[in-house]
């Protein structure tokens, strides 16, 4: 699986002329090399693959990324060890992300490698990475099943006067119970007007009956995070709330409908972003309509107004349309799809049907 990975990378060396390229950033470090250690750069040169880390991680690097020649910089730090492989491999040219890369440590490359150009690229693994393979499918696959588990859960254990505090934590320990190995993100539990901010940070403000619930949540496993949202209604909703739920739900099966291989994440927002203008409600609708999901939670492809990239078989990404209303609230309905050519395949499988999102 790495080495496949690894040739392909290798294989776009030439557009920039580089002689190798530098890795620093966590989840391309993993995707290349299988190892999960928080410290290390790896080395990719035309026909080599180096691995620097301390001594923390040596016996974790070893099982993990035994394809990879281990460097321990314990002693002396990274930035000597590399020099010695630069020189002796005779890199002339180096890419490194130049993205996630920092001045400090650019400043630091720079005076060390006199005789290196530091060539800047962008996106490289990242690309790459936006494809899935199979067993990537296959985890993200899982990784849903925990969240759908979690969210039938959690709509038994919702009930009036408890504080979005206690539920997002509820949640937590549910979907740590169910196999998540980290939480891709915070859950976000907004009730009423607070739902109105779509990155609502959780509040002691207890919830009640009549208003919206929005959350938002996901689970981890081996690495690959799955993102969804969804509304519900404490009670019987209100006329307003039910037409505003209707036309999020419409935007989005819109979306869905349109999502496939060949056209641009612009083309599938625009197609969301229509139903709602439709109602004169374009201006609540805040965001991009989504995004990629793999190691990262929030990862290429990008589906928004200005992102006019192609979307490719086996991309996986979110489509999450939503409208918010100050000192109303707000709704968001996401789920997490494959490009396919035919069209897309629907991971999420929680409901979301209006009657099956009322809590009594």
């Amino acid at each position: 699986m790495y080495e496949k990975r690894l040739k392909k990378l290798r294989s776009l060396f030439n557009e920039d002329k580089l002689d190798a390229l530098l890795i620093v950033k966590e989840e391309n470090r993993r995707y290349l090399s299988g190892f999960t250690g928080s410290n290390g750069n790896l080395l990719i040169t035309g026909e080599r693959n180096f691995l620097f880390t301390d001594s923390r991680y040596l016996i974790q690097a070893q099982r993990e990324a035994s394809h990879f020649q281990l460097l321990d910089t314990t002693s002396g730090g990274f930035q000597p060890s590399f020099s010695k492989v630069i020189k002796k491999e005779k890199i002339w040219r180096l890419g490194f992300e130049s993205n996630y890369l920092s001045f400090w440590q650019y400043q630091e490359l720079k005076k060390n490698l006199p005789g290196t150009e530091l060539i800047p690229v962008l996106d490289l693994v990242e690309n790459i990475r936006s494809i899935k393979s199979r067993q990537e499918l296959s985890y993200l696959v899982q990784a849903q099943e925990v969240t759908d588990r979690a969210f039938h859960h959690i709509t038994s254990y919702l009930k009036e006067g408890l504080t979005e505090k206690q539920v997002a934590w509820e949640l937590e320990k549910y979907l740590r119970e169910e196999g998540t190995e980290t939480l891709p993100f915070v859950p976000i539990l907004a009730s009423g007007i607070n739902a109105a901010e779509p990155h609502h940070k959780n509040s002691d403000k207890k919830i009640r009956l009549g208003e919206m619930v929005l959350l938002d949540f996901g689970a981890t496993v081996s690495g690959y995070s799955s993102d969804m949202t969804r509304t519900v209604f404490m009670g019987e909703p209100t006329k307003k709330q039910v037409e505003i739920y209707e036309l999020v739900l419409s935007s989005q099966k819109a979306a869905l409908k349109k999502l496939q291989a060949g056209i641009t994440g612009k083309d599938v927002d625009s197609t969301a972003r229509e139903v709602i203008k439709s109602k004169g409600l374009n201006g609540a609708f805040l965001h991009n309509l989504g995004h990629g999901v793999g190691l990262e939670v929030h990862e290429k492809p990008m589906l928004g107004p200005s992102h006019s990239g192609i979307l490719l078989e086996n991309m996986v990404c979110t489509i999450e349309p939503g409208i918010y209303l100050p000192e109303w609230g707000g709704i968001r309905i996401e789920d997490i799809a494959v490009v396919r050519e035919d069209g897309a395949k629907v991971l999420t499988r929680s409901p979301k049907e209006l009657d099956s999102v009322v809590v009594q």
